[in-house]
This record gives C-alpha cells, sequence and structure tokens, in this order.
C-alpha cells in the first residue's frame, strides 16, 4: 500500500475517496441512528424504552419513538449535531476547488441557522445572536469548547486529506463558530487521525498510534499535551465498559467529547458495534456517534455501513451527491 499522502495509482485514489466519503457518510447515518435517543443521561432509562419497545439492549439504532428530551424529530433525521453541518456540506460542494473559506462560510452558516426550525444548539444559538448583531469573524465566535468543531472534521478530511492544507482549514473551520483553542486542538488531533485512516486504511486503534508516534503525514507538526492526553486515554481504557463513557463525561464538552469518541472507534469490533455501544452509553451519543462512524466507517468502505441504515437516513440534503462531489475534489 502506498505511504500516507502518496499516491501509487489511480485504484489508489478510488481508495482513499471511498474512505473520504464512507467517513462523511458514515458519521451521519449514525447520527440519525442515534438521534431517538439523545440526550438521554441516564442508561437504565434507555433499556426501559428499548424494553417497552420490545427491542434488544445490542439493537437500539433508530428507535421507533423519538425520545430524547429536548427535541422530537421524526426517525430517520439528523439531529441539530448532523443538520448543523448541512451548511458545511453545501459550502464544500458549492466552493469546488476553491475549498473552504471562512467568510463565505460564516455567512452560509449564519443563514441556514436562521433559518432553522428544529433545535439549535448553543453555539449555533450564540453565533447567530452575533452574526446578527454585526459581528464578524473573531468576534462573532463563540467562546466554547464543545463538540461543535469536531463533527466538522470528516467533512474537512474528506475534501484534503493528503494536503498541507488540512490541518490550517480545519482550524479555521472550527474558529467561525468558536474561539476556544481546546476546541480547536481537538480538531486538529482527530483531523490527523482520521486523515491516517483515509489515506492508509488502517484502524482507528493504528492511526491514533501513528500520530502519538510521529508516523502520520504532519509528524513536523508537535502534538501539543493535551492532544497526547486525548489520544493516550483512547487507548488505555479497558472496552467494553460503558462506564468509561462517563468517567469522559457524557455532555459535548471537550476533550471528554473527544476522547469517548476515539475510545470507543479505537476498540470497537465494526461499525454497528461501535455505534450500538455508544447509543447505550447515553449522554450526547449523537456528537459521539458522528466522530465515531466516520472512522469506523472509513477503515471498512464497503462494507461498514449496513444498508438498512442508510435507507432509514433522512437527512434534509441528499448527503451522498453532495460527499461525491466534495471528494471529487481530493487530489493527493
Amino acid at each position: 500500500m502506498a505511504s500516507a499522502g502518496v499516491v501509487g495509482s489511480a485504484s489508489t485514489l478510488t481508495l482513499v475517496r471511498q474512505r473520504a466519503k464512507a467517513a462523511i457518510l458514515g458519521g451521519l447515518v449514525a447520527d440519525a441512528a442515534t438521534m431517538p435517543l439523545h440526550w438521554i443521561y441516564d442508561r437504565e432509562r434507555i433499556e426501559i424504552l428499548l424494553k417497552e419497545a420490545h427491542l434488544s439492549y445490542d439493537r437500539p439504532e433508530f428507535y421507533p419513538k423519538p425520545a430524547c428530551p429536548f427535541y422530537q424529530y421524526s426517525l430517520g433525521s439528523l439531529s441539530p449535531y448532523g443538520d448543523e453541518l448541512v451548511p458545511l456540506l453545501r459550502h464544500l460542494t458549492s466552493q469546488g476547488a476553491r475549498g473552504f473559506e471562512s467568510r463565505a462560510f460564516a455567512k452560509e452558516s449564519a443563514a441556514f441557522f436562521k433559518s432553522y426550525t428544529g433545535r439549535l444548539s448553543h453555539v449555533p444559538k450564540l453565533f447567530l445572536e452575533a452574526t446578527e448583531a454585526g459581528k464578524e469573524g473573531d468576534e462573532a465566535a463563540a467562546p466554547d469548547s464543545q463538540a461543535h468543531g469536531i463533527i466538522k472534521v470528516p467533512l474537512l478530511v474528506a475534501r484534503y486529506a493528503g494536503s498541507p492544507d488540512l490541518l490550517p482549514r480545519v482550524t479555521a473551520a472550527v474558529r467561525v463558530h468558536q474561539c476556544g483553542d481546546e476546541s480547536a486542538a481537538a480538531s486538529v488531533a482527530l483531523a490527523r487521525v482520521l486523515e491516517h485512516v483515509v489515506l492508509t486504511g488502517t484502524t482507528t486503534k493504528e492511526a491514533i498510534q501513528a500520530v502519538l508516534t510521529h508516523a502520520d503525514r504532519h509528524a513536523s507538526r508537535a502534538l501539543g499535551a493535551a492532544e497526547r492526553a486525548i489520544l493516550e486515554t483512547a487507548l488505555a481504557a479497558q472496552y467494553p465498559d460503558p462506564d468509561v463513557i462517563k468517567k469522559f463525561g457524557w455532555s459535548c464538552a471537550l476533550p471528554g467529547a473527544l476522547q469517548g469518541s476515539l475510545y470507543v472507534a479505537a476498540h470497537a469490533p465494526d461499525y454497528t458495534s461501535g455505534v450500538r455501544f455508544s447509543i447505550m452509553a447515553g449522554g450526547d451519543n449523537c456528537s459521539r456517534n458522528i466522530v465515531i462512524g466516520a472512522l469506523l466507517a472509513a477503515q471498512n468502505p464497503k462494507n461498514a455501513i449496513p444498508a438498512e441504515w442508510i435507507a432509514k437516513t433522512r437527512p434534509c440534503v441528499d448527503v451522498e451527491a453532495l460527499a461525491d462531489k466534495i471528494v471529487g475534489e481530493l487530489a493527493i
């Protein structure tokens, strides 16, 4: 297999594009599968709901009666986190070869959030309030360190894997909505791991080890102490243990949200197992599963995502068509 970032043939580029597309689809399908049981901070409550619906604990996906305590979306819809990625999907598609551009993305995402009829999360709400008050750039970004940055990573890796522009573009995209350094650092750490999976076809665990040992294509960029700690703890925790998610933090706050995501993706035997485990762990399982789904789908792009899960996912945009356009710009 070609080394990271080196294309040996057209077939290698095809494989990389397949993994990149799988990262997009894997994250969003996992989000839709999780949505009905989103933000339930009581595992016993999830078990009770499944029992009442005559469903087994090992198949919690697409729970038929959306039970999130904060919003009620129709079955198959993306969560507020998944919907939050729609403007980035559209932006990367419309920009084509020009790629990500902060000002344009800020305007497009503000317009989307303003017209959104669902539940706006805290960061989009603060960002929209700031832009409507006339603020731009850093002044419009929320002083926040939740998972809104890391969920953007699969789309940006799908567009920039193998390019030296990846990490700067990830940082720029995160800082459109969030000005906290922790969110940017966590997103860059995840981008390095996911990029390694997309370029080389390794497992998440192997990709984390490569980043920790400076064997990824960004070896010249030293890991910060916080980034290193996130990656190391994800590898060290025992699997499967749902209490580990609680210890890292059930919410979307960083670094726990990324630690929990990497923990599952590094140890789960396959896509469905990882997504199901995270659903049953409770809390903010949607943001977590966007990351988990992206990593585990990219490892096995042809067979990871069950066809019936894809069929049940009904986003507000044609994700597959947009993903094809994004990865079509991938040139490594």
